[in-house]
């Protein structure tokens, strides 16, 4: 249940992609991409995927709460773990993140990210939307 600024907008687990070796999306507590809700009733993933240099089965052993190494899902924290339950949990959980901090995308998708940027400056999207700026 999203109820929260951590099962909103911070990564509740990391999944692969079908059909991919390298592409994965980083999920919140609901199966949505971070900062998304239930609003939405379905997000295609593949929209949302990165490719994740350096992201192997031994990062993946670091950064899960169960210290698997499977690449196909990661989750970082689980119910009965939740990391504002307390600081040991945080603390785990910081860890994880900071471990995932450090990995990188490929040239390829960063040169992507930024022509999209270019097709809207800045305050440019709000104005094409319709919606209320500000």
């Amino acid at each position: 249940m999203l109820k929260d600024f951590l099962t909103i907008h911070l990564p509740y687990c990391i999944e692969r992609i079908v059909d991919s070796d390298q592409r994965f999306i980083v999920l919140n507590r609901e199966y949505k991409p971070i900062g998304h809700t239930n609003l939405v009733p379905y997000v295609n993933y593949e929209l949302h995927a990165v490719t994740f240099k350096g992201l192997t089965p031994a990062v993946a052993q670091q950064i899960s709460w169960e210290g698997k190494d499977d690449l196909s899902r990661i989750w970082l924290y689980a119910d009965h773990n939740m990391p504002t339950a307390s600081p040991q949990y945080m603390e785990r959980y910081l860890k994880s993140l900071a471990i995932l901090a450090h990995l990188k995308l490929p040239q390829s998708e960063i040169d992507e990210i930024n022509s999209q940027r270019r097709q809207f400056p800045s305050g440019s999207f709000m104005a094409q939307t319709g919606l209320p700026v500000g």
